[in-house]
This record gives C-alpha cells, structure tokens and sequence, in this order.
C-alpha cells in the first residue's frame, strides 16, 4: 500500500513538472498577438493551397468550397462551446452583440466579394488587391481608433511595406491594364475593406467576446451567406465532390477551424494595423507553397516582393512600444492577466522534480539492472 501510495505522488508529480513546462510557452504564445496571426496565417497559407487543389479538379463551384468548410466549423465550434461550459454566444451588451454581428457578416461579405472577384479578374490580381487591406486598416484605425494608432508610424511603415511586398510577389496584370477589369478591381477591393473593417470590429470588442464566439458568428455568417449563391447557382450549380475532393475539404475544414479562432483572438490583442500587415505573410507561406507543391516558376521580382513583405512584418512585430505591450495585456479577461503576470517559477519545479529525483533514486537503481 505504502509502495502504491509512493507511485501515485510520483506520477502527479511529474504530471504537474510537465504541466508547467509545456503550459507556460502555450500561455505565453496566447497572449501574444503577433505569435497567434503568424499561425493563423501559416494555417491560412495551408487552406489556401487546398482549395488551389480543389481548384485544379475543376469540379467543385466556388461557393461549395467555401460553404462546405463552413457548415463543418461552425458544427465543430458549435460543439466546442457546449462541451467547455460556455454559457452563450450572445452577451447581454447591444453594443457588443453589434459589434459581433457585424464582425460576422464583414467577414461574410469579404469572402464572398473576394470569391466573385475571381469571376472577373485572375487570381493573383485578386489576392493583390484584397491583400491591400494592411492600408486600408491602418486609415480606418487612425479614423475610428485614434488611441490605438497613436505613435504608429513605424506599423504604417510596415503595412506600406506589406502593401508593395504583395504587389510584387503577385504581380498583377491590371497593373498593365487599368482600363479594364474595372468590376473585378472594385469587387477585390471592397473584400479589402470589408476585411479590415471586420478586423476594426474585433479589436473594438476587445476582450468582451471570447474568440470562440465570434468564431461561432464567423462561420454562422459565412454559411448563411454563401449558401445564397448555390441556391441561385450562381456561377454554377452545386455538385457531389468526389473522394479525393472530401478529402481535401476536411482538411481546409479543420485549418479553417483553428485559424479562425487564432485570427480572432490575435485581433483582440494586437491594432488593426499591426495585425493586418502580420497576417499578410500568408501571402509569403502561399508564395513558397506555389513554387513547393504547385511548381510555379520563382522570379526576382516576386523574391524581392517576399522580402519585403517579412521587412514590413518584422517591422511591425519589433516594433518597441509602452503602450502596445499594455493595450493588449489590458484587453485579457482578469484571470489571463493573473496567468500571464505570474512568472514561470522553473527554479521551484526543478527543485520539485530535483527531491523527487533523489528519494526514489536508490528504489530505482535497485529495481533497474545498470548497464555501462
């Protein structure tokens, strides 16, 4: 009994060593607004090579493949928040619940403007100018948001920077033709606009919806909005994906899942401007998967474009500023700020592990056969 008793404090001890070794960098990666988009948009770059993928089959319409994923995470959040204990996705403040509806259907409208963008202009056009939305968050911040953009001018540095890096690596042909595609650009634009100002509206509620809230909205929303569309088979009707097309649905499904609570969270935390330029680097991520998995021809231009689009995020990222450390520690629920302000006392738990080590050193040497 006493030698049971012995391997069960033994067991929670190194259950509770391991805890606090592998909770502290998951903390401290949560609180941080820059670290959650990198990985938002790293996930993105992934969603966006496996619809790329479904592109190629040619099969599935546009609004599928958006709707599709959709319905997927909005059941997955669905059962997420019921599992946790969340007690409501609706919060008794109109003025947040607005917010939070409004951050939805923003989304809703981004993707759908960008999606009809592809029907009228290439899909390198596309992405560059919805890819502007860096600039135009950095406008409407100073505009609506006038504390947070205070003192900013290294982050519209790096947004600028952001801005003509994607330029670059996308190259797009209406720089050589202005004249034409004049629905496509303006399509491709308002996405931008809508994308930053759903970006505004979550930095706005700060920390009065949890991320998987406004990730339920998300993808309520977007289902909603999307399913129109296929209805109307507009541009064409629906269609049963085959197996490899599942297959690759799923997957943009369960990115989609995550990155969308990561994207969320990290614009609680960091300015619009700021997070709009770090998300840009899935511009980058898709650029090497292009060339990695799609086989896309590399070209100098498009090298210098990546380059400068990581300058302007790192520019962003290390930006040292007072007051941007405080703004999103500030904007963290009170028992986050205790977590986060508690330092990580590795001193205790290695003595901890350290006496544990050396009371049952001698049972183990003795019940282990050495070997030399």
């Amino acid at each position: 009994m006493e030698e049971k008793q012995t391997a069960n404090h033994v067991l929670q001890t190194k259950q509770s060593c391991l805890q606090k070794v592998f909770h502290q960098p998951f903390t401290c990666i949560w609180n941080s607004g820059t670290a959650v988009i990198c990985i938002a948009a790293f996930l993105f770059s992934l969603g966006a090579l496996g619809v790329k993928l479904l592109a190629q089959h040619g099969q599935l319409p546009v609004f599928e493949v958006a709707f599709v994923p959709s319905v997927f995470c909005l059941a997955g959040t669905s059962a997420l928040v019921y599992s946790s204990g969340h007690p409501s996705v609706v919060v008794p403040q109109p003025r947040i619940m607005m917010l939070t509806l409004l951050r939805g259907c923003l989304g809703a409208a981004s993707l759908t403007l960008f999606y009809l963008s592809l029907s009228y202009l290439p899909l390198k056009d596309s992405v560059t100018l919805f890819f502007c939305s860096p600039a135009i968050a950095a406008v409407m911040e100073w505009l609506l948001m006038p504390s947070d953009s205070a003192n900013n001018t290294v982050s519209i540095f790096g947004c600028l920077s952001t801005v003509v890096g994607v330029w670059l690596v996308s190259q797009p042909d209406c720089l050589q033709h202005s004249g034409t595609h004049t629905v496509g650009m303006l399509l491709a634009l308002g996405g931008a606009t809508a994308n930053a100002s759903a970006f505004i509206a979550v930095r706005m509620i700060g920390n009065a919806q949890s991320a998987l809230s406004l990730t339920w909205w998300y993808h309520g929303c977007v289902s909603l909005v999307t399913l129109v569309p296929l209805l109307l088979k507009h541009p064409h009707a629906p269609v049963v994906p085959a197996q490899q097309d599942c297959l690759l649905l799923l997957a943009v499904s369960a990115i989609q899942f995550v990155g969308q609570i990561l994207i969320n969270r990290g614009f609680q935390l960091e300015t619009a401007t700021r997070g709009s330029a770090v998300n840009v680097l899935q511009v980058v991520f898709s650029y090497v998967w292009d060339l990695a998995v799609i086989k896309g021809g590399a070209t100098a231009m498009g090298a210098v474009g990546a380059g400068l689009v990581i300058c302007g995020v790192l520019a962003v990222a290390l930006r040292k500023s007072a007051g941007s450390t405080s703004q999103g520690y500030d904007r963290l629920p009170i028992k986050e700020q205790e977590l986060a302000a508690e330092p990580f006392e590795a001193s205790s738990t290695s003595s901890e592990c350290g006496e544990l080590g050396d009371r049952n050193r001698s049972r183990v040497e003795n019940a282990t056969p050495s070997h030399s």
